[in-house]
């Protein structure tokens, strides 16, 4: 049992008053751990009927949703084809060239040429931290250079 000495209000200087811990209005005993139920804490609303503290929640994330397209050599030609046509608003596109000649990408349904990439290469675009995209329903279409392949495949990868 824990006894304390203070000064009460109207009472001589030199004069104390004992009160007792657990008694009103000082009812704070116990020892808590973050996270874990405990007796005697004090609530950070203090009593009922206090204002409350506004609690703000996390945003929910939405995991990103993942397409994946592959051409193999004998679908290449020197004419654009369709790899993956976008299912959503693209903000990441991975391409790889795994043929052993060189292919140009087009990211913008065969209007322009977008990427050209050396037999084993590949590239890897973080659209959003620039604030690009690709629109949904875009063709990302590739073709040959100009020598076809032999082996191997032209694959896109796109996040949204």
């Amino acid at each position: 049992m824990n006894f304390y000495a203070i000064y009460a209000p109207g009472n001589a200087a030199g004069s104390t008053v004992t009160a007792l811990q657990g008694t009103t209005p000082w009812i704070v005993a116990g020892q808590g751990t973050a996270g874990a139920s405990a007796t005697g804490v004090v609530t950070v609303q203090g009593i009922a009927g206090g204002t409350p503290i506004p609690v703000t929640t996390t945003p929910s994330v939405t995991p990103a949703t993942f397409q994946d397209g592959s051409l193999a050599f004998g679908s290449i030609s020197t004419s654009y084809q369709t790899v993956v046509t976008t299912g959503g608003i693209v903000k990441h596109v991975d391409l790889r060239n795994n043929t052993n000649q060189t292919m140009v990408v087009s990211l913008n349904g065969g209007t322009s040429t977008s990427y050209t990439l050396d037999a084993g290469d590949q590239v890897s675009l973080d659209l959003a931290p620039a604030g690009s995209s690709i629109p949904s329903g875009t063709a990302l279409q590739v073709k040959a250079l100009s020598t076809l392949p032999t082996i191997g495949s032209m694959r896109i990868n796109v996040f949204y």
